[in-house]
């Protein structure tokens, strides 16, 4: 009988040891899914506020673009700082000061305005300008075009005779400073190209002094035509910032450069 005890005993321990592990493991692993679950609902709800902050971005677009709404007018009825229909989402819209662009491809070319977009004031204030540019490996040329605007009318112009035509070795000077080409009283369209090579980092601003070798800072002024539209989208406790930066109204494509006939492939990207 005493044996018979002993056994009980055994098998009474080895079966709570054995639960014990049962109960661990199955403790363990309903961590794991609600953590699982957790993240799941934090990815979700990321998404969700990505995509209100995305729609108000694409709402600002429609408007400034397409309305024509002066970014400047912040209404209900114009650019509403409520940038969605659905949920929860705000925007702001502020002029620039330096137009930047990460890589410019060879042979394709980069638009900058100066010039007042939302209306037919031709002044853009700019007296001389300056261009950062960076070769990614080769012997990397820039050739800027900088054509005067007749912004008269609903249709701009170029008048004959009022385009000036700069190349230079970006290899040799990265910072290149353009005086004596602008006045403050017109509006320009500045077409930068690379040649050769491809540009990385490149960096436009514009002064209102000139003949300077190297323009004060506080002389920058800002580019009427760029904005930049910050977003703050929100679903639930999850907050998803977003910032765009572009013109105010689309470049005009193909319109000063065009290509007859070339052994690679032809890519616009604006």
């Amino acid at each position: 009988m005493a044996k018979d005890k002993n056994n009980s005993g055994i098998t009474l321990l080895l079966t709570l040891l054995i639960l014990a592990v049962i109960l661990a493991a199955v403790a363990g692993s309903a961590t794991i899914i609600i953590r699982e679950i957790k993240q799941s609902r934090v990815i979700e709800s990321s998404l969700i506020a990505y995509y209100y902050a995305e729609s108000g971005a694409e709402n600002a677009l429609y408007r400034i673009r397409g309305l024509k709404v002066d970014p400047e007018i912040d209404d209900a009825n114009n650019l509403p700082t409520n940038c969605t229909l659905e949920g929860e989402c705000s925007l702001s819209v502020s002029k620039q000061s330096l137009a930047q662009k990460e890589i410019l491809y060879k042979n394709q070319t980069w638009q900058i305005d100066l010039l007042n977009p939302a209306g037919n004031a031709a002044g853009a204030g700019a007296e001389s300008i300056k261009l950062v540019c960076n070769p990614e490996s080769g012997s990397l040329f820039i050739k800027l075009n900088i054509l005067e605007i007749n912004t008269g009318g609903s249709l701009w112009q170029v008048p004959e005779g009022n385009k000036r035509e700069y190349m230079y070795s970006c290899s040799t000077s990265p910072t290149t400073i353009i005086n004596n080409s602008l006045t403050n009283t017109n509006a320009y369209i500045i077409v930068v190209q690379a040649l050769y090579d491809n540009a990385l980092n490149l960096e436009f601003s514009a002064y209102d002094v000139d003949n300077a070798p190297s323009p004060p800072p506080d002389h920058k002024i800002e580019i009427a035509s760029l904005l930049e539209i910050d977003l703050k989208g929100r679903f639930l406790n999850t907050v998803q910032k977003l910032k765009v930066i572009m013109p105010q109204r689309s470049p005009l494509s193909s319109l000063y450069d065009w290509v007859l006939f070339s052994e690679e492939q032809i890519i616009k990207s604006l």
